[in-house]
């Protein structure tokens, strides 16, 4: 039997293995990408099983604490990492480097009943997000091909997300 490492949330309600049953595990990852319309199908995430627990066993109350996670549609995504520091955890906005150029500018990534407001070169399509996720699920450092800003929720977000 082979060694399940990796989980994925749906719309952070759905969350199953990533296994090979439907095909080898990039393309069901490169597939459920492409399946975000930003209205049903909104947001995704990926995130290590805790080593050495079987995943019906893993305690979803405590559990993702590190993940990678992506909103909106296939055509217009924002991508975001949490991760452990030595003082706690780190939640990063990625945006893709060779077009640093469009830092300056802001775009609205709709998902959802929800909109975010990302910085230009922080929008990816479907296939641009999935190579991270590749990276990510592959152990790959996101640190050196993409860049990380900290992410500030807005009281905008924070009043319509507590208002839910």
């Amino acid at each position: 039997m082979k060694t399940r490492t990796h989980a994925i949330t749906l719309n952070g309600r759905l969350t199953f293995e990533l296994v090979d049953n439907f095909g080898p595990m990039l393309d069901v990852l490169h597939r459920g990408l492409g399946l975000l319309d930003g209205v049903q199908n909104y947001a995704y995430m990926l995130w290590r099983i805790p080593p050495g627990v079987d995943f019906v066993d893993v305690d979803r109350s405590r559990y993702p604490e590190e993940y990678l996670q992506c909103a909106g549609s296939a055509s217009r995504l924002t991508v975001e990492v949490r991760r452990a520091t030595v003082t706690g955890y780190e939640h990063l906005v990625i945006g893709k480097r060779d077009e640093s150029s469009l830092a300056a500018s802001t775009e609205r990534v709709p998902w959802d009943h929800y909109e975010v407001e990302v910085r230009g070169n922080e929008v990816f399509s479907a296939s641009e997000a999935f190579e991270v996720f590749r990276r990510y699920l592959e152990g790959a450092s996101i640190d050196e091909a993409y860049t990380l800003r900290p992410l500030v929720r807005s009281s905008a977000s924070t009043e319509a997300a507590s208002s839910e």
